[in-house]
């Protein structure tokens, strides 16, 4: 059996659960840009657990997996099933049905088993589409954000990758269906919500190592880490905040330039100016994250003292505490005047 949407488009992106839902949306006859879902799925986030009893820290610039597919359907009235199952037959089949019934098919898979990708970790909610399959060829055409246009994976190497149950995030054949109806408006009011329920889980978090204050929190940890940490502990601390702030994936700059450009986006489409000031504020907090990684990168070799990092992430805490008051601002007036 051959299976391939004809139509369906793809480009590289910064993101693999953004970059995902701007194909499906695309293919449904909705072009809105990557940066759009990241912002109305309430994407921007900070979470940071210290290394405690020989686990090493954990840290993350988004919120949780799943919110951003969840939150953005939610604001754009569409319709969506996440559905996983310990059977790799009915994924398989389900992968076929989807297919054949045109729709392409977002679903999770184990970075560590995409050999193209040369991940040296497990990380099982890695998204891709999956826009046609060859079964007699033994492949499977798939938009990964990484890539420029379609790339063809084996159907062996996918089945595997998507049957992982390695954490962080099992993948367990985790696949997204849409109902995406024809006629989706967002209007500037619903645009304001978000940012403000973004803003309010940045400012507001429930315990202290979450929002603004996760990155207050990062900072004072890595003053004592030199302390604390043995210099291979210290190494792999270094590494796992490098990537969450920098690696693949972040846009380089702990997701803050995509942000940036969704707020740019907000303000040009949705008549709303009042935050197009933010949205520059947001783009060199993003250049600051990114050179707090560069330092990170550069400790692990000798080459830069691990206070010039925390340091550099004091000054990103303040200034995204005052970028998300003035956002917060926004949206209390705009909600006043709609």
């Amino acid at each position: 059996m051959k299976t391939i949407l004809e139509d369906f488009s793809h480009e590289k992106g910064l993101h693999c659960d953004t970059s995902s839902l701007r194909d499906v949306f695309a293919y449904a006859g909705h072009g809105f840009p990557e940066p759009f879902f990241f912002g109305i799925g309430e994407g921007l986030g900070f979470f940071f657990r210290d290394g405690r009893s020989g686990k090493p820290p954990v840290a993350s610039g988004r919120t949780g997996v799943l919110e951003i597919e969840r939150r953005a359907c939610r604001l754009l009235g569409c319709d969506l099933k996440i559905s996983t199952s310990s059977s790799p037959r009915r994924a398989r089949e389900t992968l076929a049905s989807m297919l054949a019934n045109g729709q392409p098919v977002m679903l999770h898979a184990d970075q560590y088993y995409l050999k193209y990708l040369r991940s040296p970790s497990h990380f099982g909610a890695y998204s891709l589409v999956v826009a046609g399959i060859d079964e007699e060829a033994g492949i499977a055409h798939v938009a990964d954000h990484m890539r420029e246009n379609l790339i063809e994976v084996p159907l062996a190497e996918l089945a595997e990758a998507r049957a992982s149950i390695h954490r962080p995030f099992p993948a367990r054949h985790r696949w997204f269906r849409f109902g995406i109806p024809s006629d989706i408006k967002a209007d500037s009011k619903q645009i304001m919500a978000a940012i403000g329920r973004n803003t309010m889980e940045m400012l507001n978090a429930p315990v202290r190592n979450c929002g603004v204050g996760g990155i207050y929190y990062l900072a004072n940890c890595m003053y004592r880490w030199e302390e604390k940490y043995s210099k291979k502990e210290l190494d792999d601390a270094c590494r796992i905040v490098h990537d969450a702030i920098a690696g693949p994936g972040t846009g380089g700059s702990c997701f803050r330039c995509l942000y940036a450009d969704f707020l740019q986006y907000a303000a040009e489409n949705f008549d709303l100016p009042g935050i197009a000031e933010t949205a520059d504020g947001y783009r060199r907090v993003g250049n600051m994250w990114a050179q707090a990684g560069k330092v990170l990168a550069e400790v692990r070799c000798g080459c830069s003292a691990l206070t010039e990092a925390a340091d550099i992430i004091q000054i990103i805490a303040a200034r995204e505490h005052e970028l998300q008051v003035s956002l917060m601002a926004a949206a209390n007036l705009c909600c006043r005047r709609r």
